[in-house]
């Protein structure tokens, strides 16, 4: 089997991860893999924001976890209730994906989502995507805080990924439905 299918194959969502931060070899590998993504047009408009400050990622987590206990969503109050929850993991590295609103880039941002988490399971490195950070994102203070990240005017958040040498582990692939192929001769 090829690398790049057994990449595809393999990579998993880690939620755990050690304390060592990655390289900085490695993610600049990683932002670039996200750079090479398809997009539309090849216009490009994306913004990677790597956050390896844990006070900003403690910030991201904890205004998440408070949007969390107000909502009506059994699971996510149930989360927040959790003194030991963090939205990351504990990942020593978040990188946020954002776009510049205009609906193509939601599909040109998720791709190179995808790239990332590829490219770092193929260096060994662990990464889980999380997209309800957006919780606190979305609110006036979240919002205030993408000043503070440095994610350009205009461009909004939409995913972010936990990004860290694993702490766990290799887990094994959940049992995929069959019945999600057609094929049309």
């Amino acid at each position: 089997m090829n690398e790049t299918i057994k990449t595809i194959l393999e990579r998993r969502s880690i939620r755990k991860y050690k304390e060592e931060q990655i390289k900085d070899e490695e993610l600049k590998l990683l932002l670039k893999a996200g750079a090479y993504a398809p997009n539309g047009m090849n216009k490009q408009l994306w913004h990677f924001t790597a956050v390896q400050n844990k006070a900003y990622i403690y910030t991201i987590s904890n205004g998440t976890k408070v949007k969390m206990r107000t909502m009506d969503i059994p699971m996510y109050q149930e989360r927040a209730k959790d003194p030991d929850y963090h939205v990351f993991f504990n990942a020593p590295t978040v990188i946020i994906v954002s776009h510049d609103g205009t609906p193509r880039t939601t599909t040109d941002s998720a791709m190179a989502t995808e790239n990332i988490v590829l490219a770092a399971h193929s260096l060994g490195i662990g990464s889980c995507i999380i997209g309800s950070f957006n919780l606190f994102i979305d609110t006036p203070e979240g919002q205030a805080f993408c000043e503070t990240l440095k994610i350009p005017t205009g461009y909004k958040p939409m995913l972010s990924i936990a990004i860290g040498y694993s702490g766990m582990e290799h887990p094994q692939a959940p049992q995929r439905k069959d019945d999600v192929f057609t094929i049309i001769k």
